[in-house]
């Protein structure tokens, strides 16, 4: 049985270019249609995976939590230092001191009625500007503007040397956006500053009237049996074999929770604000919350974080929860592509972009992640692969270290304080299919790539990529008509020809 370890820790020795190539060789072999299942070794947590209401839950310091005896006073949350930073408005220029033990830290601030409160300016303790106007130092992105209220930042963002290690001492914190309201900082923590290990803990939301199939046949979920259920168990497993693999990251508890009928089909933009609201009766604790759904805007995503990043930690906000599609219509989506889909939207949520937009305009701003400048529908990218990438994911994704550096640096998951990973029960091992976007196993075309990329909502879908208009149409009905292909890409080329105006 093939085993994948954490690649990054075993080729850290390796130079930039010389870590790129061998990340690239071991994983060539799961690249889609030419690869065997890939079997990862995960722990089996002591997991609550059974019915869990949503009462809310007072946050508990575990034995395993971080101590540092430079740290400033504050709660926590888990291993996150929480750090009010009081009301504030724009133009004002706030403090935030980061203890010698932090691995990174993640703003939020919360606007007041009317106002429209966002994160325009972050400087280091050493005096360096390292994210400004809205967008970290060498990023395409802008963040940390208000949507529905709420705005994020999480540091790091970029690969600077202010910022990956993580400078410690006062950071300066200019918020802009217009009126006033809340900010708070929440430093993930970790004895001596470096990552040791950790778990995620999972809120898997079902509306009622869930349907999904594979392996099963098609069924309704109930959430009070979901932890039973062998097509929601096959999911979780594979996502979290994939977060092991990806990022050192292990199996936390997985709680399940009723979600309204409503949040079944996410057609419109007010029913995905609702869905990222879900978890508001919960109290803050360091989680990932995923409300599962039939349904994107119309068939045009299978999936959607509120932000990037979103606001990890925080349960009242407008950015608290992302949202997954299963699609039924066709030949249903699989248990790797929906759990691919779960581990991208966290990337998103925890503050990773894509590596390239799909419309060739826009990079992500870490250095170590190749990119793909002026691409168009027949390119082959450099970054493809990637799990940020904007098209065919394969499994396990190819992460870089500073993308790992950026999900270790989140307070969502609970990290390790103490020498040595957190106690694990023995390795159970977990088989992970690679993920199939069409019934013959054929090997997706060029526009079946670039829609593929689309179907994320944080990527830019620029028509005029689709090359001569003509030939673009009969490409896009062959493939609306094509029984061989997923149903959510026979959706997303019926949706392009509506646009279009050739449906």
């Amino acid at each position: 049985m093939l085993l994948v370890p954490l690649m990054g820790e075993l080729l850290a020795a390796c130079s930039r270019p010389l870590r790129l190539l061998a990340l690239a060789t071991i994983l060539a072999g799961t690249a889609f249609a030419c690869a065997p299942p890939v079997a990862i070794a995960q722990a089996e947590a002591d997991d609550e995976d059974d019915e869990d209401d949503d009462r809310p839950r007072r946050a508990e310091r575990d034995e395993d939590e971080p101590t540092d005896e430079d740290e400033p006073s504050g709660n926590r949350v888990g291993s996150a230092l929480v750090t009010p930073l009081g009301q504030a408005s724009a133009g004002k220029t706030l403090t935030l001191d980061v203890p010698k033990n932090a691995l990174g830290f993640h703003l939020v601030a919360v606007s007041a009625a009317g106002s429209e409160l966002g994160i325009q300016r972050l400087k280091s303790p050493s005096g360096v500007v390292v994210f400004d106007e809205f967008k970290p130092k060498n990023g395409s992105f802008t963040i940390g503007e208000s949507f529905e209220g709420t705005a994020s930042v999480q540091v790091p963002a970029n690969d600077l040397p202010q910022t990956m290690p993580l400078e410690k001492g006062t950071w300066s914190i200019t918020l802009g956006g217009s009126g006033s309201g809340t900010v708070e900082a929440r430093i993930q923590t970790s004895d001596g500053g470096a990552f040791k290990g950790g778990v995620l803990d999972l809120h898997v939301w079902i509306p009622a009237g869930l349907q999904m199939s594979v392996p099963s046949p098609l069924h309704t979920v109930d959430a009070t049996r979901a932890a039973s259920d062998p097509d929601i168990s096959q999911r979780v497993n594979t996502f979290f074999g994939l977060l092991q693999a990806s990022f050192g990251i292990g199996r936390g508890k997985v709680s399940f929770h009723a979600a309204p009928a409503g949040l079944r089909m996410l057609s419109t933009d007010a029913l995905t604000s609702q869905a990222a609201r879900v978890p508001s009766r919960m109290e803050d604790a360091q989680a990932l919350h995923l409300v599962l759904s039939n349904d994107l805007l119309d068939g045009e995503l299978l999936g959607l974080s509120p932000g990037i990043p979103g606001a990890p930690t925080h349960m009242k906000t407008s950015m608290s929860a992302v949202m997954a599609a299963h699609y039924e219509d066709g030949q249903p989506t699989d248990v790797t592509t929906d759990a691919l889909t779960w581990l991208h939207e966290m990337g998103h949520f925890v503050g990773l972009q894509h590596t390239t937009e799909s419309d060739g305009t826009a990079f992500d701003a870490l250095g170590d992640t190749p990119k793909c400048p002026n691409r168009k529908q027949n390119t082959v990218c450099p970054d493809q692969g990637n799990l940020m990438f904007t098209g065919e994911i394969p499994s396990p994704p190819i992460v870089s270290i500073g993308q790992r550096t950026v999900v270790r640096s989140s307070p969502i998951y609970r990290a390790t304080g103490g020498t040595g990973a957190l106690a694990r029960p023995a390795a159970m091992p977990i088989t992970i299919q690679p993920p199939r976007y069409t019934r013959s196993g054929r090997a997706l075309r060029p526009l079946e790539q670039t829609l593929l990329g689309a179907l994320c909502g944080s990527a830019r879908f620029d028509l005029a990529k689709l090359g001569a208009r003509d030939a673009a149409i009969a490409d896009l009905r062959a493939i609306a008509d094509d029984a061989d292909v997923v149903g959510i890409l026979r959706t997303k080329a019926m949706r392009t020809l509506e646009r279009m105006g050739a449906r």
